[in-house]
């Protein structure tokens, strides 16, 4: 039940749904296991496990809810040796090379050979809602995987407007500012790590470890021009984990004081355990993430329509309509990526083209509007419609 790594993200309206209406919308996409042809499937199972067949729990206002993907296991090398032999046997046969789409149909045939043979592998991706905050948390230590649940959850409500919390001083130079001018506030300590970048793409790495980051030895580093990447962090004595400049979260570690909380409840009594260590843990993560925040001059309502920074931010970033007269004005060269790519996420968009979670979406649902890709299907991904 404790996160281990996490991302969060903002909503830009009030997240309005209430336990039983969530159940509902998220049962149309319950999970099911691969059939025997399928290389992936993607679905939602019980917040809490084998303890319950609620697809939600909710304490105290905050809503977990789960992910299950399944995937199957086909290794590379076999793929690869398999497809030589193919190759090699219709060049032998006709005196020819084989031709691209020969090459990919063979690739094909022999997964589809494959498949029902193959193991798999099954993962869990827990995350709660929590309206009150205004954010959405998501327990991965992947922003793509994360980014998937989210996917998942815009499929199941139709909808799902969220944005990434952005600072307007990068936050690197934030991060960096906390080890120059030792200004973090009192509910924060930095810890005994550090990552330290240096200007340009191939700028120097470096990367200490059991350090007193006011030291002399990382002044140097910093006075050197390198600016902090990731960092150590300790929270009000309940917490410590790495902080990352995308804001997100590793090794999230909760002190003994905190999880000791909950030792009075029967062990028996299981689900009276998994209730209380989520309220726990949720109440816990609350009030480090709106602190965190506040370090760097945000607040998750800051994002809700309405609000001054949310207006200012939907004019730079999403288009407000669909219409092709005020379609974004990178859906064309989005277009073009995926067209030369063969794949499309709003990942991959959103990091090929630097823009913000919300825009990419957008980019994405008008590109499947237009029938240039495919619905998102049960295994969580998209087909390229179009030809290259």
């Amino acid at each position: 039940m404790w996160f281990k790594n996490i991302y969060f993200f903002a909503f830009t309206r009030p997240f309005e749904w209430t336990q039983e209406q969530l159940e509902q919308h998220l049962s149309e996409n319950t999970f099911t296991p691969c059939a025997s042809t399928e290389i992936a499937h993607f679905g939602w199972t019980s917040s809490l496990g084998k303890h319950s067949t609620s697809l939600t729990h909710q304490v105290n206002g905050n809503t977990l809810i789960c992910a299950r993907k399944e995937e199957k296991i086909l290794p590379a090398p076999v793929i690869k040796d398999m497809l030589d032999e193919k190759i090699e046997q219709l060049e032998v046969e006709q005196s020819r090379s084989a031709t691209k789409k020969e090459k990919e149909q063979f690739k094909e045939d022999i997964i589809f050979e494959l498949l029902p043979r193959a193991f798999s592998r099954v993962t869990d991706t827990h995350a709660y809602i929590c309206p009150e905050q205004n954010i959405i948390v998501i327990n991965s230590s992947s922003r793509g995987k994360a980014e998937d649940v989210l996917a998942l959850l815009r499929k199941s409500l139709g909808t799902l407007p969220v944005t990434t919390p952005s600072p307007e001083r990068a936050p690197d130079e934030v991060m960096t500012d906390w080890l120059v001018e030792n200004n973090l506030s009192a509910n924060f300590t930095l810890g005994m790590e550090a990552e330290l970048n240096a200007l340009g793409d191939d700028g120097a790495i470096v990367r200490v470890k059991n350090q007193d980051l006011t030291s002399d030895e990382v002044k140097t580093h910093l006075d050197a021009d390198k600016y902090v990447t990731k960092v150590a962090l300790e929270f009000d004595d309940a917490m410590s984990f790495i902080l990352g400049d995308d804001l997100s979260i590793k090794r999230l570690k909760f002190y003994d004081v905190i999880q000791e909380q909950n030792d009075d409840i029967d062990s028996d009594d299981v689900i009276a355990k998994l209730d209380a260590d989520f309220a726990l843990m949720a109440g816990e993560l609350n009030r480090m993430i709106s602190n965190l925040l506040g370090e760097f001059s945000l607040n998750a309502n800051d994002y809700l329509e309405g609000n001054h920074q949310e207006v200012e931010l939907q004019s730079k970033q999403i288009p407000d309509s669909d219409s092709d007269s005020e379609k974004d004005s990178l859906y064309n060269d989005a277009v073009d990526f995926v067209k030369e790519s063969r794949r499309v996420s709003i990942s991959s968009i959103q990091r090929k083209f630097c823009i913000g979670y919300n825009r990419s979406a957008r980019i994405v649902e008008q590109m499947e509007i237009n029938q240039i890709v495919s619905k998102l299907s049960n295994s969580g991904s998209r087909e390229v419609l179009i030809a290259a």
